[in-house]
């Protein structure tokens, strides 16, 4: 393609870069809006888990950076203790309780022996290791934390939108191109 319309080497690669820097960012707009629309979570709230690399001239790859560790549903949104659980945002969690349980942070819990216990909604609670409150307390602790898992459906994205991202950086690579071939010359 570059050999048809006459293009320098350091047009090629000026075009490359310009491309490669503006792809990486709407793969991050992208992968946010859809992540943010799969976890219920507002995407203001996962602005600091995306980073993109910067690109430097003769670079052939772009980097985009996902923070994927669960997040806790009292980080986003106030939740609200309601008669059957805790509603936080656009989530319900059913039997759970609003409070500061080990820290005097209040956050969502759930007892593990509760009949509304999900290891979905709880991710992480499956290597909860028993504690001194155990022995004190019987069947009152342990407790563990809502989280809301963000890996696995990353990935997913991730892998649905791979296609849709290289098709982009094609599109866009053909614009930046032919702007360094015809507007900018030689």
């Amino acid at each position: 393609m570059a050999s048809a319309i006459a293009a320098e080497e350091k047009q090629i690669i000026a075009a490359r870069t310009r491309a490669l820097r503006k792809t990486g960012k709407r793969a991050r707009t992208i992968i946010k809006k859809e992540l943010s629309a799969s976890l219920s979570v507002p995407q203001k709230h996962l602005n600091d888990r995306f980073y993109v690399s910067g690109v430097d001239p003769g670079d052939v790859s772009v980097t985009l950076w996902i923070g994927a560790y669960s997040i806790e549903p009292h980080t986003f949104t106030k939740p609200r203790q309601q008669l059957r659980g805790v509603r936080a945002g656009k989530l319900f969690y059913k039997g759970a309780f609003f409070t500061g349980v080990y820290t005097p942070v209040q956050k969502v819990w759930i007892r593990k022996s509760s009949a509304f216990f999900d290891p979905v909604l709880y991710p992480g609670s499956t290597d909860i290791k028993a504690s001194s409150f155990v022995l004190r307390s019987g069947q009152r602790f342990p407790v563990v934390k809502a989280k809301i898992s963000v890996e696995e459906k990353a990935k997913q994205i991730l892998e649905d939108k791979k296609v849709d991202i290289g098709l982009e950086f094609i599109k866009v690579f053909k614009q930046e191109l032919n702007y360094e071939v015809n507007v900018r010359g030689k």
